[in-house]
């Protein structure tokens, strides 16, 4: 009985896992044929789903004067959602702001020494 209830939960697990690799791939489509999502993959650490998430919460760039601006408004979405923490906000400050400049330069991000 035990073994059938493991088999039950394994098997269910393969079906969660392969539904989700599904959903990567559908992911994976739309963000390699859209443009914007090529330039914001263009900055290191920024892979599909950071580009598709940053796109959903960004219809349109032209909304913010500047990477400051933008980053005001998506902090305040995100506290609304998620506890504080100083270092990530630091982090993401910068990114938001590199992302916001990248969408609205149309140029892809380039690493200056």
């Amino acid at each position: 009985m035990l073994m059938q209830e493991l088999i039950g939960h394994h098997e269910y697990y393969n079906d969660l896992n392969e539904r989700v690799a599904r959903q990567d791939e559908k992911l994976k489509k739309l963000i390699d044929s859209h443009s914007y999502a090529q330039l914001l993959m263009s900055i290191p650490g920024v892979g599909t789903l950071t580009a598709a998430q940053c796109l959903s919460d960004i219809p349109n760039v032209n909304e913010f004067k500047n990477g400051r601006h933008f980053f005001g408004k998506w902090i305040v979405a995100l506290r609304a959602k998620k506890p504080f923490n100083v270092a990530v906000v630091a982090l993401a400050n910068q990114l938001v702001r590199i992302a916001w400049s990248v969408l609205k330069t149309q140029q892809a991000f380039e690493i200056r020494v």
